[in-house]
C-alpha cells in the first residue's frame, strides 16, 4: 500500500538552472513531475537520475540530447529516440498509486479523504462529483462505497475467484485464494506459506530494505552537504584570492606611478639645473663676444 503522506525530497536535485525548485527545503510528493506538478505520465530517466514525463520532455532534444529541466545535465539518446528510456520503477509505484490513489474520472481530482468508488460504473469520484453526476434517478441503484473501504476489499479478495486471500507462493511471489491454493500443484505448494506468516516475512525484509535505503539517503544527504560547504568554502577562498591579487596590484600600481612621479621630478630637477647653468654660460659668452669683435676692429 502507498503511504499517504508524501516523501522529503531531500537535496536531490544537484543544481537550480532550469528555473525550477528543487524541493530541498519542504515535503514533496516523489510521483510528482518537477515540470508539470502532476503524477507522472509516462515517466522517463534522465542520465542525471532524475525523472519527467515523457510530454514534458517533448520539444527539448537538441542535437541528439535532452538538457534536464532541473539540473541542467545533458543525457544523450540512443537509436534515433525522442524521449529517455522509461523510469520502470516509478512506472510500477504510478500504478501502484493510481490502484490505492485512483483520480476522480470526472476532473481528475485526487483527494483521498473524500473520494469514492462507483461499483456500478468501475469508476473513482471525487465528492464533487458524486453530488453532482451521480444524484440523477438513473444513478439510484449504482452501489457507491468510500474509497478506503473500496481499496480494503479489493485487496482483501481474489480478483478471479471472489474470496479471500489464504496463501502466499513465495515462488510466484502472488497471493492465493482458497481456489487458487486448490488449483496449486502440489510441487508448487511446498512454496506457500499462510497470508500472516508471508506479510511477517515480507515485512521484515521490508524493514530491513527500508533501513538500508534511509543509511544511503543519510550518506548521500551527508555527501550533499559536505559538498555544498565545499562550494561555499570554494567561493570564500576565490572571493578572498581575487581581494589579494586586487589588492596586491593596486598596491604595485600606486607604488609604480609613485616611482613615475618621482623619477619624472627627479629629470624636470636635472633639467632646470643644467638649464641654469646653461643660460649662465650663453650670458657670460654673449657678453664677451662684443668685447672680442672690438678689439679685433682696433688691432686692424
Amino acid at each position: 500500500m502507498m503511504p499517504s503522506n508524501p516523501y522529503i525530497c531531500g537535496d536531490g536535485g544537484g543544481g537550480n538552472e532550469g528555473g525550477i525548485s528543487d524541493g530541498t527545503t519542504q515535503a514533496r510528493n516523489p510521483l510528482l513531475c518537477y515540470v508539470c506538478n502532476d503524477y507522472f505520465a509516462e515517466p522517463c530517466l534522465l542520465s542525471c537520475f532524475h525523472t519527467f514525463c515523457a510530454r514534458c520532455l517533448r520539444g527539448r532534444l537538441i542535437d541528439g540530447k535532452i538538457t534536464c529541466p532541473l539540473c541542467s545535465q545533458p543525457t544523450q539518446l540512443k537509436d534515433n529516440s525522442s524521449v529517455p528510456p522509461s523510469d520502470l520503477l516509478m512506472r510500477q509505484l504510478i500504478e501502484l498509486a493510481n490502484t490505492e490513489n485512483p483520480p476522480c474520472a470526472n476532473c481528475d481530482k485526487r483527494d483521498r479523504a473524500s473520494m469514492y468508488f462507483c461499483s456500478t460504473c468501475g469508476q473513482a469520484l471525487c465528492n464533487h462529483c458524486r453530488e453532482n453526476t451521480h444524484r440523477a434517478k438513473m444513478f439510484s441503484t449504482h452501489d457507491i462505497v468510500h474509497m478506503s473501504k473500496c481499496s480494503k476489499e479489493v485487496h482483501r479478495r481474489c480478483a478471479m475467484h471472489g474470496e479471500q486471500y489464504i496463501m502466499f507462493s513465495m515462488s510466484q511471489r502472488n497471493m492465493l485464494c482458497v481456489n487458487c491454493f486448490r488449483d496449486t500443484p502440489a510441487e508448487a505448494r511446498l512454496h506457500c506459506v499462510d497470508i500472516d506468516t508471508a506479510y511477517t516475512q515480507c515485512s521484515k525484509k521490508l524493514e530491513s530494505s527500508l533501513l538500508a535505503v534511509r543509511d544511503i539517503q543519510t550518506s548521500v544527504h551527508e555527501g550533499v552537504m559536505s559538498y555544498r560547504n565545499l562550494l561555499e568554502e570554494l567561493q570564500r577562498n576565490t572571493d578572498t584570492e581575487k581581494m589579494t591579487i586586487h589588492s596586491f596590484c593596486q598596491g604595485m600600481q600606486e607604488a609604480i606611478n609613485k616611482t613615475q612621479a618621482s623619477m619624472v621630478l627627479e629629470v624636470q630637477r636635472q633639467f632646470e639645473g643644467k638649464e641654469r647653468l646653461f643660460k649662465s654660460s650663453l650670458v657670460a659668452l654673449s657678453t664677451v663676444l662684443p668685447i672680442l669683435q672690438m678689439h679685433l676692429l682696433l688691432c686692424q
